[in-house]
C-alpha cells in the first residue's frame, strides 16, 4: 500500500483544486457581433429580433392588447424572412382548469425526405408583472436567428417546424392547443428554449425518456455542451412544467434548454432588454442550433431504448455511457477497492479501525456543514429581523454560508484523514464512492454520474501496490474528476438560498440599503390581490407581532401591469399597493398603502379605454392588460361543467384534419 511522499500530496491537492477552478471558469462563450459568419449563431443579429418584437417593453400575457401586437410584429419579421408563417387559433385548457384563447404561430420548412419532422420552440407571451425579455422572448428572437441560418441551408433530411407558442405563463394553453392538433404526430422531436432568469450559462437540462441518440446528437455537435443526467432526474420530480413537458405526454421527444443565473429577475419588471446577459443568450443559441441541425441530419431513430448517464466537463466534451452499464460499473468498482484493501491488510499496511474512522468522517463531514450552514442562516435570519438589509439575491448570505460549512467540513475530513492514514482515507472514499453509486444506479440513475470518480479508485491502488507514481497519478485523476462533475453544482446552488424573511420586492443590490431602524411593517399577512406574476400565489407579509389580528379584508383591487417607464413616479407593487420609486429604481423601499381600486366589467364585446399617458401618480397607471384569460368556476345555482384539455382535443378531433409538416 502506498504511503505518498507530501511531494505527491500537494500535485493530488493542485489537481483538484485545479480542476474545480476551470469547472467554476467555464462560462458561456462572448457574444458574436452582428457581422459575424452567416452561418453561426450571433446573439447582436438575434437581440435586434428582440428589440423589435418587445416594441416600448409592455408586458403582454394572453389575450391582451399587447400580447395581439407582439404577435404581429412576429409574423411581419417572418414574411420578411420569405417564410409563410401560419396562426393555429384554438381554446385551450389547462389540466388546473385554466382556459384562454390562444393563437400559436407556426413556420414549417420542408424536407427532402419523408422523415418525421425537428422542432424548435419557444413562447412568446410574458407574464404581467413584466416584458419577458429572458421569459421567453430571448427564445423567440434565438429561434428567429436559428430559423434564418437553417433556412438557408435547406434542405434537410427532415422537415423543420419552429413553433411560437401562446398563453404558457397562465397554463401551457399554446402547448395544449398543439397538442390537441393532429400533426403533432408528424413531430418526432422539440428543441425547447427557456429561461428563469436573466443570465447565466445555458444548460441542456431536460430531455424525454430513451434519450441516448438524444443526447449523443447534441454531445457531439454542441462547441460548449453544459449538461448533466442530474439535473434530468431532478426536474422529472418537480412540480414545474415548460412547453416540453405537455408536448412530451403527447408522444413527442424533446431537449429543454434554460440559463437561470439572475432568478431574482425572474417574472419581475427587470426581465427586460437592459438586463439580458447577451453571453447567456449566445451559449444558449448555439446549442439549440447544433443540436436541430444535427437531428435534421439524423436518418435513424431518434429515440432510444434506454437513457444516458452523463456529464460535461468545462464545457468542452460530455462524460456518458448508456444507463444500464451503470449498475456493472459501479460493482466492479467496488470489487477492485475491496479487492485493493484485502491486498493490503495481506501486507499490514491496513487497518480495519482505521478504515472505518475514515468511513465516519466521511459520512459526519457532510451532516456537520449541513447543520453549520443551518445555523448561520438561522442566525442570518434572526439578526435581520423584520426585514433588514439582505438584498433579495441572497449572494452574501450564500457566500458567507458556503464558506462557514466548508470550513466546519475540512474540520472534520482533516482530523480524521490524519488519524486514519492516506491509505484508509483512500479505501474508504472508493468503498463509499462506490456503494452510493451502485444505490443511485438503481434508483435515480441519472445522478449516479456523480460517483463516476470512484470507479478510478480501487484500479489506482491495485496498480499502486508495484508502481506507487500509478497510484499518486490515479487518484488525482478521481480527485479532478470529481471536482470537475461537483463544482458546476456550486452556481445554481447559489440561486436558491436565502434568509427565510427576505420578500419578494425587498431592495436589490443595485438599490440603496434601507436602513436597520426601519419602520416595521404593516401587520398584515396578506394582501387583498394575487401576485403580479400571474401565477395566482398571495404576497405574504409578516406582522412583528403574530398575535395582533389582520384587519378586515379590503376590497379587492384590480392588478395593474408594472410600469417600465424609468421615469415612473410609481414602483410596481402587489396588487393594491403602491410605491413611491426614484427614476430608474423600481425596487426601492416600498411605502405599502393600500389603494384599492374598484373594478368595473366592461360590456360584452366591448374593449376599455386605453390609458392616458399624461397623468401622473397611482391613479393614472395603466390599467391590467385586457386578458382573456378564464377560470372556469361552478355555480351553486346553475352548476357548469369546466372545460378541460381533454374537451378540447375532442373538439379539434371533430375538425378537418389539415395536412401532415412534410
Amino acid at each position: 500500500m502506498i504511503a505518498p511522499s507530501p511531494r505527491a500530496r500537494l500535485a493530488i491537492l493542485a489537481a483538484c483544486l485545479g480542476s474545480g477552478a476551470l469547472a467554476l471558469t467555464a462560462g458561456p462563450p462572448a457574444p458574436r457581433p452582428v457581422d459575424a459568419p452567416a452561418g453561426e449563431f450571433s446573439a447582436l443579429r438575434a437581440r435586434e429580433h428582440l428589440v423589435a418584437l418587445l416594441g416600448d417593453e409592455r408586458p403582454h400575457p394572453v389575450g391582451s392588447a399587447e400580447d395581439h401586437a407582439v404577435r404581429g410584429r412576429l409574423v411581419e419579421r417572418l414574411r420578411a424572412m420569405g417564410l409563410a408563417p401560419e396562426e393555429l387559433r384554438a381554446f385551450a385548457c389547462s389540466p388546473h382548469g385554466t382556459c384562454a384563447p390562444v393563437v400559436d404561430v407556426l413556420v414549417t420548412i420542408p424536407g427532402a425526405q419523408d422523415l418525421p419532422a425537428v422542432a424548435i420552440a419557444s413562447h412568446y407571451d410574458s407574464v404581467p408583472a413584466g416584458p419577458g425579455a429572458a421569459d421567453d422572448g430571448h427564445g423567440v428572437a434565438l429561434d428567429l436567428e436559428v430559423l434564418r441560418i437553417l433556412a438557408a441551408e435547406a434542405p434537410h433530411p427532415r422537415p423543420l417546424v419552429a413553433i411560437f407558442t401562446d398563453g404558457e405563463e397562465v397554463g401551457l394553453l399554446g402547448a395544449e392547443a398543439l397538442a390537441a392538433d393532429p400533426r403533432i404526430k408528424s413531430i418526432d422531436v422539440v428543441v425547447n428554449a427557456e429561461a428563469r432568469g436573466t443570465g447565466g450559462a445555458s444548460r441542456m437540462f431536460e430531455t424525454s425518456t430513451g434519450n441516448g441518440p438524444l443526447v449523443a446528437a447534441f454531445a457531439g455537435a454542441a462547441p460548449s455542451p453544459s449538461a448533466t443526467s442530474l439535473s434530468v432526474e431532478v426536474y422529472r420530480r418537480l412540480p414545474n412544467d415548460t412547453d416540453l413537458s405537455v408536448l412530451m405526454r403527447a408522444g413527442v421527444a424533446g431537449l429543454n434548454f434554460a440559463f437561470i443565473g439572475g432568478v431574482r429577475r425572474y417574472h419581475t419588471p427587470r426581465d427586460d432588454l437592459a438586463h439580458l446577459d447577451l453571453a447567456s443568450l449566445q451559449h444558449q443559441g448555439e446549442g439549440v442550433l447544433a443540436s436541430a441541425r444535427a437531428l435534421l441530419a439524423e436518418e435513424g431513430p431518434i429515440r432510444g431504448e434506454s437513457d444516458a448517464i452523463y456529464a460535461d466537463l468545462y464545457g468542452r466534451v460530455v462524460l456518458r455511457w448508456p444507463a444500464p452499464l451503470s449498475l456493472p460499473f459501479f460493482a466492479a468498482g467496488l470489487l477492485t477497492v475491496l479487492l485493493a484493501a484485502a491486498q493490503a491488510r495481506r501486507a499490514g499496511a491496513l487497518r480495519l479501525r482505521a478504515v472505518a474512522l475514515a468511513l465516519a468522517g466521511l459520512v459526519v463531514a457532510p451532516a456537520i456543514a449541513s447543520v453549520a450552514a443551518l445555523g448561520l442562516l438561522a442566525a442570518i435570519d434572526r439578526l435581520s429581523t423584520p426585514l433588514g438589509p439582505w438584498p433579495a439575491g441572497g449572494a452574501s448570505a450564500f457566500a458567507a454560508t458556503a464558506a462557514f460549512a466548508a470550513a466546519a467540513a475540512l474540520l472534520v475530513l482533516r482530523g480524521a484523514a490524519a488519524r486514519a492514514g492516506f491509505a484508509a482515507s483512500a479505501i474508504a472514499f472508493g468503498l463509499l464512492g462506490s456503494l452510493a453509486g451502485l444505490a443511485l444506479a438503481a434508483a435515480i440513475p441519472g445522478a449516479s454520474i456523480l460517483f463516476a470518480p470512484a470507479l478510478l479508485v480501487g484500479p489506482a491502488l491495485l496498480l499502486g501496490a508495484r508502481r506507487p507514481t500509478l497510484a499518486v497519478a490515479g487518484l488525482a485523476l478521481a480527485g479532478a474528476l470529481a471536482f470537475a462533475l461537483w463544482a458546476p453544482l456550486v452556481p445554481a446552488l447559489a440561486e436558491g438560498p436565502r434568509p427565510r424573511r427576505a420578500l419578494v420586492g425587498a431592495p436589490s443590490a443595485s438599490s440603496s440599503a434601507p436602513s436597520r431602524r426601519r419602520s416595521p411593517p404593516v401587520p398584515r399577512d396578506r394582501t387583498q390581490g394575487p401576485c403580479p406574476s400571474g401565477h395566482g400565489s398571495w404576497y405574504r407579509w409578516r406582522s412583528p407581532s403574530r398575535s395582533s389580528p389582520p384587519p378586515p379584508p379590503a376590497s379587492r383591487p384590480t392588478r395593474r401591469p408594472a410600469s417600465i417607464s424609468s421615469t415612473s413616479t410609481t414602483a410596481p407593487g402587489p396588487a393594491g399597493w403602491s410605491r413611491p420609486a426614484t427614476a430608474g429604481s423600481p425596487n426601492s423601499t416600498p411605502a405599502r398603502t393600500p389603494t384599492p381600486t374598484p373594478t368595473t366589467m366592461p360590456p360584452a364585446g366591448s374593449r376599455p379605454a386605453p390609458p392616458s399617458r399624461g397623468a401622473a401618480g397611482p391613479s393614472a397607471a395603466p390599467p391590467r392588460p385586457a386578458s382573456a384569460t378564464v377560470r372556469a368556476r361552478s355555480s351553486s345555482s346553475a352548476p357548469r361543467t369546466a372545460p378541460t384539455a381533454a374537451t378540447a382535443r375532442s373538439r379539434a378531433a371533430s375538425a378537418p384534419a389539415p395536412a401532415p409538416w412534410r
